[in-house]
Parts: structure tokens; sequence; C-alpha cells
């Protein structure tokens, strides 16, 4: 009846993100991107970072009410990083995401 739910405080929310069976769902900010193009440095503002085509939907969304959601998909990782809040710094390109997908 119910999906399969997992809970893991070791993994990124991220690394989960090229399983076909699951799904991220963030919700720290009315505004999408959060604080990503001045002050903030969390998951959200993470998450733009490390998958760039996002930074699309800063363009196209107001901000959201509080029974309101955006889904996005089809975004690709570019990058890895380590650290979290403002110890986070840039760790490797993910090159899988670079190559064609032809």
């Amino acid at each position: 009846m119910f999906s399969e739910v997992i809970v893991d405080n070791i993994s990124k929310i991220e690394d989960y993100a090229a399983r076909n069976d699951s799904i991220m769902i963030d919700f720290a900010n009315e505004y999408i991107g959060g604080g990503t193009l001045n002050w903030g440095c969390v998951q959200e503002e993470l998450l733009f970072l490390i998958y760039p085509e996002f930074y699309v939907s800063l363009l196209l969304f107001e901000k959201m009410e509080h029974h309101e959601a955006i889904g996005l998909e089809g975004a690709r990782r570019f990058a890895d990083y380590s650290g979290y809040d403002f110890h986070s710094k840039f760790d490797k390109t993910n090159v899988e995401s670079l190559e064609s997908k032809d």
C-alpha cells in the first residue's frame, strides 16, 4: 500500500537523485532557489550550484504560497561539493553528467 521510505543521515540528498526510484524534495524557502544569488549557502543553494540548469527556474517562478509546490526534473548534476553552510567548497566536476547521453 505504501512506498518504501528510507531515512539516511549520512548520504547527501542529491546522491539519491540518480536512482530511478527516488525524488528529491526541498522545502527550504518560499522563493525557488532560496538565497542562491545573494546570501544563502545551505541545502537549496548548494543544489542550485551542482545542478546549474535549475537557475532557469528563477526567471519563471514567483514566490510560492503555503499550498504550492514546484517540480523540476531532467536537470543534470555537473559538480559535487564537500562541507555545508559557509564551510562548503567545490569538490569535483561530475564527469558522467558532462558526457553525451545519445
